[in-house]
């Protein structure tokens, strides 16, 4: 079953997105052990996947290469490509598990079309997973082959936080339209026909334009969640990213909706609430200012793309009352994390497994309060709270 889907998208890279899903995933994982939490990297670097796999000491204390270690447990390119394959099998009517031989014996034939994809995919029975549809009912893409449960690498890790892994090779393959629509078919599919309940997180690159990767995971998804920096450059990126969005929804590609724009890595002041827009830091002053007008800004966005919003401008709304509503329930602040953010991504462990006290890194030792710990936490559990 499909939880819900997530993915954390904006046209900039560097603002946090991987970051704040490392974090957000594991709280979130914590605090529902009942789900099958699936962090989809569909990044060309893979930085999301080295913050799962052990961070930085991963990279150094690791013989295998991320490349070598993503094709011995695979890998989103690999998940992608056997999707469509598999999606355009059974769409073609090539399953039929038509006979054996020419003479129409039973014997040593060639293998039919189904009982290859039965070798490559699993089964084989005949107990794959069916659902209504056609006239031989609907196959079900065996997406777990493809996923890694990351806490046997890294025992930092919440038991219930599964990964399909970035290669890291800095390149990816291009999928026509029809291709992408195919595969977002089957994933979507796969999710909601599986025996285990999956809340997925998707990870995109910050391309100026959508990468073909990042728009099968927006096309998949039922929510984005946008990282900014309170800075006007990343606001008119934010321009370009609804543009985009916005023509994906014409053209058929998706249903996703905008939930939540966080302003990320933000000075804090006191750390009591400033509302509307954060339940538990207040920033600077003039992070509040920066703030409070970019945020007057994007409620103009909003209002231009009402239907891109999990909570739309109201109709005849005010500029006052319309980046009030915007500021309200389609915003937040994240903190710097500072010293305990740097442990964090040098060990591959994120703050919601992370004990206070000193951690040894590959040169630096971390000295981690609780204090911190946990007012960083409380932050990150209010994002987890929205996913």
């Amino acid at each position: 079953m499909l939880v819900s889907s997530t993915v954390f998208a904006n046209h900039k890279g560097g603002c946090g997105k991987s970051v704040l899903l490392f974090q957000s995933a594991a709280e979130y994982a914590l605090a529902h052990p009942d789900q099958h939490v699936l962090v989809v990297d569909m990044t060309v670097v893979g930085d999301l996947t080295r913050l799962f796999l052990g961070g930085d000491s991963f990279e150094r204390s690791s013989s295998v290469s991320l490349s070598d270690f993503a094709a011995v447990h695979g890998g989103t390119t690999k998940l992608l490509f056997d999707c469509l394959a598999f999606e355009l099998g059974f769409q073609s009517g090539a399953l039929r598990e038509t006979a054996t031989t020419a003479s129409g014996s039973s014997g040593s034939g060639p293998l039919s079309f189904v009982s290859r994809l039965r070798q490559t995919f699993g089964g084989g029975t005949g107990s794959e997973d069916k659902s209504a549809g056609g006239s031989g009912g609907a196959y079900r893409f065996p997406v777990e082959k493809y996923l890694l449960r990351v806490a046997d690498v890294n025992t930092h890790i919440p038991a219930n936080i599964y990964l399909s892994m970035s290669s890291g090779g800095g390149s990816q393959h291009p999928f026509r339209l029809t291709e992408r629509l195919t595969v977002v078919q089957g994933l979507r599919r796969a999710f909601q026909q599986a025996p285990a309940s999956y809340k997925v997180l998707f990870d995109t690159d910050g391309d100026l334009h959508f990468s073909d990767y990042t728009r099968i995971a927006i096309g998949v998804a039922d929510h984005l969640v946008v990282p900014l920096f309170p800075s006007f450059t990343d606001f008119h990126r934010v321009e370009t990213f609804m543009e985009e969005l916005f023509q994906m929804r014409q053209n058929g590609e998706t249903d996703a909706k905008v939930q939540l724009m966080v302003w990320n890595n933000v000075d804090v002041h006191y750390n009591r609430p400033w509302l509307p827009v954060s339940r538990n830091v207040t920033p600077t002053k003039a992070a509040q200012t920066v703030i409070e007008k970019l945020n007057s800004l994007l409620a103009g966005v909003a209002a231009q793309y009402s239907t891109l919003f999990v909570q739309p401008i109201p109709d005849n709304a005010s500029p006052v009352e319309a980046s009030e509503h915007f500021s309200e329930t389609s915003s937040m602040i994240m903190r710097t994390f500072g010293v305990t953010g740097m442990a964090s991504a040098d060990l591959g462990i994120p703050f919601a497994c992370m004990q206070p006290g000193t951690l040894t890194g590959g040169a630096v030792e971390y000295h981690v309060s609780a204090e911190m710990l946990e007012l960083l936490r409380a932050n990150v559990r209010e994002l987890a709270d929205v996913l």
